[in-house]
């Protein structure tokens, strides 16, 4: 980093960075990303140097607002630019590369979840997504802030910083909120459902019989009452009509006797 003051982030910086370890100049030509390579490892050991000293200060930490542990976690991150802010804007050119892009925004990623752990998040709902959100957006704002920022020892940039640290966290209490509201109504609604589908299935009583029904339920009563006694009735006519004919056979025989 010796020479990006005077050479920027360029390929002359890293020619002059080999000659200095004794080597030869074309040995710069091994990174395949020339200056990429160059602002990455910068990136790297930036976010290992943040994330040492957050570990190492994490009992301070614990004992602040979250609001302003996030502010002092992201501070002390940005304040590690302050002695190459002039080149700062070629690093972010180099860094926005197609080439680069994609290694850009891993480094910013993996230092947002770092820093998060180290200030002793451990959520696992939706809210770690909005929380990384929230701090690689206060970062990348802050860092194009601080370009332009000329108050003394990057004031204005610390006040920008924790404006936003204060509305993204309100943010993401809202969007925690509204996903608990939507949880819940959804829940009843599904309560409500199955309770709706439990009534349907089951077994109605029966409903309670009419004028109409009751009446046929009588005549078809008297009727079953009526064939009962003309069965009755039956039984002893056919017993005398039995008697009166075996007695006229008696006569006669005894007539058909006696004329004999």
């Amino acid at each position: 980093m010796l020479h990006v003051p005077s050479r920027g982030w360029s390929a002359s910086a890293l020619v002059d960075a080999a000659r200095d370890l004794g080597l030869s100049p074309a040995t710069s030509g091994l990174l395949p990303r020339g200056e990429g390579d160059l602002v990455e490892h910068f990136m790297v050991a930036c976010n290992t140097r943040c994330v040492e000293e957050l570990l190492a200060r994490k009992e301070e930490l614990m004992a602040l607002p979250l609001e302003e542990r996030v502010a002092v976690a992201l501070q002390l991150r940005l304040e590690m630019l302050a002695p190459l802010i002039d080149t700062w804007p070629q690093a972010l050119a180099v860094a926005s590369r197609p080439s680069n892009a994609a290694h850009s925004l891993r480094l910013l990623y993996g230092l947002v979840d770092d820093v998060w752990a180290a200030l002793g998040d451990d959520s696992t709902d939706a809210s770690w997504y909005s929380k990384r959100a929230l701090l690689a957006g206060a970062y990348t704002a802050t860092s194009l802030y601080m370009l332009t920022d000329y108050s003394p020892g990057f004031r204005d940039t610390w006040d920008a910083l924790r404006r936003r640290v204060a509305e993204g966290l309100a943010l993401d209490a809202s969007i925690a909120r509204a996903v608990r509201s939507a949880s819940s109504m959804a829940s009843a609604a599904a309560d409500d459902a199955a309770h709706a589908s439990t009534s349907a299935s089951g077994t109605a009583p029966p409903p309670p019989p009419g004028p109409a029904a009751a009446e046929a339920a009588a005549e078809a009563d008297a009727a079953a009452a009526q064939a009962a006694a003309a069965e009755q009735g039956a039984t002893p006519m056919g017993q005398d009509a039995g008697a009166a004919g075996a007695g006229k056979t008696d006569g006669d025989v005894g007539r058909a006797t006696g004329q004999v």
